[in-house]
């Protein structure tokens, strides 16, 4: 065996799915041996063997000699054959190094690459060549039909716009002399051949060549145009993106590349320029965020949240001179696999890290904001703990949420909700197609040709179910108009929408009744000691009640709610 071959040590090969191992013995005296089954391996006319009985690799680091390594955040591979380690962990050349194909960016193996393992390994590339084949038809294909569409679409433009003269749209020069006209030296003077005259008169006018630029120039434009409207057609792309500033920068910046410029590609996209865009508008953020500290001083903002079954906790910074800024959505899926838990101490560790990163000196920092779940609050007296000239505080907006979820459990304005929940099911969910089009059709012809809609209340948002009835209000008339037509009348309904239909009327009187009532006890009473809360008439403790004289007529209809406050 010579110096520069390499024969790997014995291992057994974890991927004969139940058959005998096959063992490759090291290099010892007296040669090296091949131990493995008859049924596996058969010796050929030409003297190689085949793989009879092994799976076809599907990717090359399904092979037991090519091992994936990972050091840190670099991620390398080792090839056992020769035991030489390679970064990156890039599959396509590890397939031609062991291959030995030489010129595709990696030396190729020094090691002896035995059978069935070199079957294998011609299986792989000869696969991947083919879908790699496959797969550039398949996309000249696309680009084909792609042409194809947008030029028919352009012509289509054009025609619209009156251009009917047909141009290219890339201009061409014409040669200096045609393909007829030769050059010759006789007596050292220059002869030339064919009819120049016709040359020249062949050469377009001053008029006509303008006219032709202009042309061309319009149906670049058209195309250029159809291009982009078809690019956001099809891939469903929001109409307003064509309006950012950034699409013109793009289309402003491609006018000046050169024909070496490649479209970056999805991994690309995806991995080094994210990571470099992030990082640029992380700095942004924080070097703004950080700018007034000294003056305004640093507020924490957090919460959790569960995205796509994703454990995440969220943190944003706020200062003085600035609005929220994200600076942290933490994923905790890792921590959750370990045992862990999103308590109080965890939390505290993910805020205290922040902490440190943006104010060092541990100097600007006055107050956490968190909602009222127990292991958020907890957080905040361990970070109060750890950071004594800071607060925390129970964030606004969750008191504000749990005090109509109070109100929301009273029996009357329960009712209320059930009532509407259904109206919405029924009008404005579009599970019924015809009830639906004929309701949004009279709120059209109503706000203007503006198609307003219910709005779907949940227990777990903010006064929604409120600002469901407010918008139930609105759309009185329409509801009544739509319950009042001939093709409403026509359809068979189901008892949901029986019921719904005799909610209109009641339902409606009574949330317009209720804010009727409000107004006039406001106009009574003093607006410290009697409040409107969402057409909801709120007394406080020590307010009076109004008479019986006051709310006759309205009792029936209206909720009055008395708790303390």
């Amino acid at each position: 065996m010579s110096d520069d071959e390499y024969i790997p040590p014995s291992f057994d090969s974890p991927i004969l799915g139940g058959e005998e191992d096959i063992i490759i013995p090291g290099a010892v005296s007296g040669g090296s041996t091949l131990t493995t089954t008859a049924s596996m391996v058969k010796e050929n006319d030409g003297g190689t063997q085949e793989a009879a009985g092994f799976p076809p690799l599907k990717i090359i680091w399904n092979c037991p000699m090519i091992e994936k390594c990972l050091s840190g955040d670099a991620k390398s591979w080792l090839c056992k054959w020769c035991n030489k380690t390679f970064t990156p962990d890039h599959a396509t050349r590890a397939m031609h190094h062991v291959l030995k194909n030489p010129g595709n960016g990696i030396s190729t193996c020094t090691a002896i690459v035995r059978e069935p393992y070199l079957s294998r390994y011609r299986q792989l590339h000869k696969r991947n060549s083919d879908l790699s084949s496959a797969r550039k038809r398949s996309a000249a294909d696309v680009a084909s039909s792609i042409d194809s569409h947008q030029d028919a679409a352009t012509q289509q433009l054009l025609v619209k716009r009156g251009f009917t003269t047909s141009a290219t749209t890339v201009p061409t020069i014409p040669p200096i002399f045609p393909k007829n006209i030769s050059l010759s030296m006789t007596s050292g003077k220059p002869k030339i051949g064919g009819s120049i005259n016709s040359f020249y008169s062949r050469q377009p006018s001053i008029d006509a060549a303008l006219t032709n630029t202009v042309d061309i120039r319009r149906s670049n434009n058209a195309s250029v145009e159809m291009a982009i409207a078809d690019f956001f057609h099809c891939e469903n792309i929001a109409d307003r993106v064509v309006e950012s500033p950034r699409l013109a920068r793009l289309l402003k910046l491609a006018r000046t590349v050169g024909k070496d410029f490649k479209v970056p590609s999805r991994r690309k996209i995806s991995g080094e320029l994210l990571d470099l865009n992030y990082a640029t508008v992380y700095n942004e953020n924080k070097t703004m965020l950080c700018r007034e500290a000294c003056t305004f001083g640093l507020s924490f903002i957090g919460d959790g949240a569960t995205i796509k079954r994703m454990p995440l906790l969220n943190i944003l910074g706020l200062c003085g001179n600035t609005p929220p800024v994200t600076i942290a959505i933490i994923d905790c899926t890792n921590h959750m696999e370990e045992g862990g838990k999103k308590d109080a101490s965890y939390i505290a560790s993910l805020f205290e890290a922040k902490v440190a990163e943006y104010d060092p000196g541990n100097m600007n920092t006055d107050v956490f904001f968190f909602d009222g779940a127990s292991n958020v609050q907890k957080a905040g007296e361990v970070l109060m703990a750890k950071f004594p000239h800071s607060f925390c505080f129970h964030g606004g907006e969750h008191v504000v949420s749990l005090f109509f979820s109070s109100i929301a459990r009273v029996p009357q304005i329960k009712l209320l909700i059930l009532k509407t929940c259904r109206l919405y099911n029924v009008f404005g969910s579009g599970a019924n197609h015809a009830i639906y089009a004929q309701f949004i059709a009279q709120t059209s012809a109503a706000n203007n040709g503006r198609k307003i809609g219910l709005l779907r209340g949940a227990g777990t948002r903010m006064a929604s179910w409120f600002y469901a009835m407010m918008r139930l209000l609105r759309l009185k008339q329409p509801l009544k108009a739509t319950i009042h037509l001939q093709q409403f009348r026509d359809l068979t309904l189901n008892p949901s929408a029986k019921a719904a239909v005799h909610d209109i009327e009641d339902h409606l009187r009574s949330i317009h009744s209720t804010n009727f009532c409000c107004k006039q006890w406001t106009q009574n009473w003093s607006p410290s000691r009697c409040r409107n809360t969402h057409g909801i008439m709120v007394l406080c403790n020590d307010a009076a009640p109004p008479s019986e004289t006051a709310i006759e007529g309205y009792y029936s209809s209206a909720t009055v709610l008395r708790f303390d406050t």
